[in-house]
Parts: structure tokens; sequence; C-alpha cells
């Protein structure tokens, strides 16, 4: 079995670490497994990880969107023509191709709509609506009539999806994001509390508030921003952990900077022990704009990190205000910062929402995504 995942994402995010995870899980159970995606600074640590499990990887043609047209044209053709030699070259059985945004990887579908490749189709985050030309629907309907399953990681996606590509909702299957439980501690908290305060050189008494994420627009790290002066002045002990990185990190230390709270957040880039942080931290915050199904978040609740976190609609699927975590309306500062203080000022009814959203995130498991997805692949080869 031979199976080619593909991206065309030039970036390390959660959609690149599913596709991490899936590739694993099938090398486990006997597959040849293929990625391809593009080669950049921020993938080099992927490049790494894929080729240590025993996966092949193939450079894939990158362009940017700020391009000219003409450069934009050239690269996509290039592409066409560098995938249609990496199919004939690899020869799967089946396909995978992840899209972080449902305008990306037109091309790729038409490869595979072009070559008769089965494939499954994950979409992993759609913001609203889109409408799409005549013409790029009837290519979309076309590629997709061509064994080929289209599928998406929450209700919410799937509902966006499919009304933008105005198609019947029980004609895109929803396999919801999953995460391992909590690893157990090898060492005692106590312990392990003081260490992580000790290696960023932060006072023993601090109080640790983590995000996990990349450094980009639509994570809402503009939101959280001019709410830290206040938190930190009626909270002298509080400081902020920023784990990952991305096109936006310099803007966001300069804004930082402005608000002149550089010394209360750190930006630590990507990181290989999260659990470690996690476990370290004592509050969780997420102010994206939008998500498939953040495994950031999902791996806080497994963690029983408490959980503050934007509204919106796929968070909401598995986080009850006040239940599982405390939700704050989208983009509203003000908000953001009352909840977070009230968070921050009631640590006991937060770690009893912690508790439950362990109980929760137990709905959402690694094994239950890798089963249904790896037998998708299966059928469908």
């Amino acid at each position: 079995m031979r199976l080619l995942i593909t991206s065309p994402s030039p970036d390390r995010g959660g959609v690149e670490e599913y596709a991490l995870t899936i590739a694993i899980a099938a090398i486990q159970i006997g597959w040849t497994v293929h990625v391809a995606f593009p080669k950049t600074l921020e993938t080099a640590s992927l490049v790494e990880d894929f080729r240590q499990q025993g996966v092949r990887y193939h450079p894939l043609q990158h362009y940017s969107p700020q391009a000219e047209r003409i450069e934009r044209i050239s690269n996509v053709v290039r592409r066409l023509f560098q995938s249609v030699a990496l199919w004939v070259e690899v020869r799967p059985n089946v396909a995978m191709l992840n899209l972080a945004s449902p305008v990306q990887g037109l091309d790729q579908l038409l490869v595979c709509g072009i070559l008769r490749s089965p494939t499954v189709v994950v979409f992993h985050s759609i913001p609203f609506r889109f409408n799409f030309s005549a013409l790029k629907l009837k290519l979309y309907a076309w590629v997709r009539a061509i064994n080929q399953q289209w599928v998406t990681v929450s209700q919410n996606n799937r509902k966006l999806l499919c009304q933008s590509f105005q198609i019947p909702e029980d004609q895109m299957r929803c396999i919801y994001n999953g995460v391992k439980p909590a690893p157990p501690l090898r060492e005692n908290l106590t312990t392990l509390r003081d260490r992580v305060r000790q290696e960023f050189g932060l006072p023993p008494n601090s109080r640790l508030v983590i995000t996990v994420g990349r450094l980009d627009l639509k994570k809402g790290y503009g939101d959280l921003i001019p709410a830290i002066p206040a938190i930190v002045q009626a909270y002298p002990e509080v400081r902020f952990l920023w784990v990952g990185d991305g096109d936006r990190r310099d803007a966001l230390m300069a804004q930082v900077r402005d608000y002149g709270v550089e010394n209360k957040v750190l930006f630590v880039g990507y990181r290989r022990d999260v659990s470690r942080l996690l476990r370290s931290a004592d509050l969780f915050v997420f102010p994206t704009h939008f998500e498939g199904m953040p495994l950031a978040l999902l791996e806080a609740m497994a963690h029983s990190v408490p959980v503050v976190a934007s509204d919106i609609e796929s968070i909401a699927e598995v986080v009850e205000h006040q239940k599982q975590g405390l939700l704050f309306e989208m983009g509203d500062r003000n908000d953001l910062h009352q909840t977070l203080a009230w968070a921050l000022q009631h640590p006991q009814q937060m770690h009893q929402m912690a508790q439950n959203a362990k109980r929760r995130v137990q709905g959402f498991s690694e094994d239950k995504m890798v089963k249904e997805t790896l037998q998708l692949l299966q059928e469908l080869s």
C-alpha cells in the first residue's frame, strides 16, 4: 500500500502535524508513505521529522499569492508538471491532499482528477462561506466526482464548505481532529513547574499563561496584546509564554514593545516539548479568529490546563462556556481582557473546568481520528 500525502503549505502548523500523525500511523501498519510540500525555513524541521519516520520527502514548488500575476501563473504551471511527475514516480494506491484553506490546492486537485487518482481531500479550516465562480464550481465538481472523498474536521467547517462548494452536507465527511492523552509525568509536577520557570529565567512564583500556534493574523494575538498591560498590572506575577513561529513574529514583538510589556511576554518559537510546557502552565489562552478543530486547544484540554478561548463555532463544538473552559467574543478585546482577568482571579473554578475538559476531550482521541482516516484511505484505494 503506497500513500502519497501532499500539501501546498510553506509553513509548519496544525495541518502539518496532522499529516505527520497520519503518516506515522500508516508506516506502523506496513504502508509505504511519501510526502510532498514546499521546502522552506519553516518546514525544514518537518522534513527531518518525516525522514526520521522512514517517510520519503519530495519538495513541491511553492508560490506566493503576493507574487506578480505572470510569476504566479508560471509557478502554477511548473507545479502542475512537477505534480504529474511525482504521481508517475510514486504511483500511489491512494493520495491525501491536506488543505489549510479551501482556496488552496486546486492545481493538486486537478492533477488527481486528470490521473484519476483515488484521493482523500482534507479541508482543515474555513473562516466563512466563499463565493466561487461558476467555472471553479464546475472544476471542483468534476474532480470530486472522480474517485475523491472530501473530509473536514468539524461540523461548522462542513456546513461552510458545503455552502461554498454548493453540495449537500452528506457528501462531505466529518472526521474530528484528535490528540493523545497526556503522557505520564516523569517527575514531580512542582519540580517540573520550578524547572521550566528557571529555564526561562522567571521567578519561581510566576503564573504562566501559555498559547500555542503559528504567529499569524488569524490566531488573534493582536487582540491579546492590548489586554496584557492591565493584566500584569493587576497580577504582576503573570508571564505570557508564546509557543510557535510565523511571519508575524517581528510585528508582534514590536507591538509588545510598543505596549511596554516586552519583559512579560516570552516568544519561544517552535518547541518539541510542548507537553512539558503545558503541564507547567497555569492557563491556556487561545484568541483565534477561525479554526477547523485546533489541535493546540485539544492538547491543552488533555493536559488539564484551564482554557480561555474565543467563541468561534468550531471551538464551541468541544468547549461549553463555564463548563470545560471560558469563551469570550471573538475579536472583542475588552471581553478577552475581562474573561482572562476572571480566570486568573478564580483558579479553583478554572481547575474544575479543566478536569471537565480532560474528560470531554477523550471523545476527540488521536486513535479514533487515525482509525477513521486510515479506513477511509483503504476503502478508496
